[in-house]
């Protein structure tokens, strides 16, 4: 079953701590200049098996091809080391 996600529903509550943490893991890891942008977000899910809510990262530097990716997590949830596995899998295609 689909769950539907509505303009009506209440505002995500991100913790402004945790996006920032794992905006700067990724500036460290894809070792990102002061002109290269991170966004991290977190949104509901409406996949069926998806958690409530997902963290979407976005990367896009200069002269490399633009990454993005979900993490079936909220961003208070994401560790480092997830964000090293995203990055291995990156750097290897």
């Amino acid at each position: 079953m689909v769950r539907w996600v509505s303009l009506l529903d209440p505002p995500i509550k991100s913790d402004p701590q945790a996006l920032a943490r794992v905006r700067g893991w990724a500036r460290e890891l894809w070792r990102l200049g002061e002109g290269d942008s991170v966004v991290v977000s977190e949104l509901r899910c409406s996949e069926p098996g998806c958690p409530p809510l997902e963290t979407v990262v976005l990367i896009a530097a200069e002269g490399r091809p633009t990454f993005q990716h979900k993490l079936r997590l909220g961003a208070s949830d994401i560790r480092r080391e997830d964000l090293q596995a995203l990055y291995a899998k990156e750097s290897s295609t």
